[in-house]
């Protein structure tokens, strides 16, 4: 299932420990502020595995 563009939500940060801490606190910050949308979410463990043959 391919995710739309328009419901893509990116972010670049530097390759460095800074840029490590601000990716971690920047998806922090966008898991606590669309709660809602998490929640609604579908459980991963309802997923149906793809087989690879």
């Amino acid at each position: 299932c391919a995710v739309k563009e328009e419901d893509k939500t990116t972010e670049i940060f530097e390759l460095t420990e800074d840029g490590r801490l601000a990716a971690v606190e920047w998806i922090r910050q966008q898991y606590e502020s669309r709660l809602d949308y998490w929640e609604a979410a579908p459980s991963i463990k309802d997923a149906v595995p793809i087989v690879h043959e």
